[in-house]
């Protein structure tokens, strides 16, 4: 392969002054890029010349470096990430074992939850939604407003939680907030109180945002 950071670096160029027949010739160049070639690609989450190319690329060609391409949506601000999502979002089936696979096992990083949510699996048909049922209720229980909401309107916009459901859980909220509270009474003082607060807060957050779908 030629240079790959001087590449990556014309096709962003081209792209910026919209010279789109130069930019094509050079992501033409790369029709029969190797394995690991693509594979080096990944690395380069801080291009957009690398995005371009790895959505040029395309499925299957890409099949190998699935987690990889899912990582680089860790940060939607990555300059690359943008194309990754497009990219991503062309793949379907394939890519339901290695979101399922960060879903359940990698719990701590809800940003990145977030972001396969909003720029990948928003964008889905029913059939594969139904797929991650299971992770997205799951969500639902999460301390994590964007999350939570975010799976919440995924479920609800594929008829996989109904508007009763949302309305009877819009009453019971209270009532969760108020057995989350008791939960705490074998904790400290001041442990309880920051507790308590963080309940009431994520209430109040969660509360209005489920009227406005069910209104």
């Amino acid at each position: 392969m030629e240079n790959l950071d001087s590449l990556l670096m014309d096709i962003e160029e081209h792209d910026y002054y919209g010279n789109e027949a130069e930019k094509i010739n050079i992501l033409q160049r790369f029709e029969n890029i190797k394995e690991d070639e693509i594979k080096e690609l990944t690395k380069h989450v801080k291009s957009s010349g690398a995005g371009m190319l790895l959505k040029h690329i395309g499925y299957p060609k890409v099949a190998n470096v699935i987690p990889e391409l899912l990582i680089m949506l860790q940060d939607l601000n990555w300059p690359a990430a943008n194309q990754i999502s497009e990219l991503l979002r062309t793949i379907e089936e394939p890519l339901i074992p290695h979101i399922k696979n960060i879903f359940n096992n990698v719990k701590d990083d809800t940003t990145w939850h977030y972001w396969i949510l909003t720029c990948v699996i928003e964008y889905w048909k029913k059939e594969l939604v139904v797929e991650i049922e299971e992770e997205l209720l799951e969500m639902l229980e999460r301390c994590d407003d964007d999350l939570s909401s975010s799976a919440l309107t995924i479920l609800f916009k594929n008829g996989l939680i109904d508007k009763n459901f949302l309305i009877l859980l819009h009453k019971k909220i209270p009532d969760i907030i108020n057995i989350q509270i008791e939960s705490l009474s074998s904790f400290d003082e001041n442990y309880r109180k920051k507790m308590i607060e963080v309940f009431l807060e994520q209430g109040k957050s969660v509360i209005p945002y489920i009227k406005k779908i069910i209104d």
